[in-house]
């Protein structure tokens, strides 16, 4: 599964605390594990953001994910005895 966002105009987040610009770009991936869950694989992140009006930041992110594996755990209820 893949899901692709363009800012068309920008975007204020964080109770105007940041803003993203128009242009940035949006990317997610998600791959199938062992057949029974989709999971993360690559989140990509491209563009300017503005924090406080005050700090300008451009730039490029690539997240990936990868190396997945099953765990299994045993777990036993145990009952306290309650006190007199």
């Amino acid at each position: 599964m893949r899901v692709e966002a363009e800012v068309i105009d920008t975007i204020s987040v964080w109770l105007f605390l940041a803003r993203l610009g128009a242009g940035s770009r949006l990317e997610f991936e998600q791959t199938r594990v062992n057949d029974e869950l989709w999971l993360p694989q690559i989140v990509r992140a491209s563009g300017a953001v503005r924090i406080a009006l005050l700090i300008k930041l451009q730039g490029d992110v690539t997240i990936t994910y990868k190396d997945y594996r099953k765990f299994q755990s045993e777990s036993e209820v145990a009952h306290l005895a309650s006190a007199p």
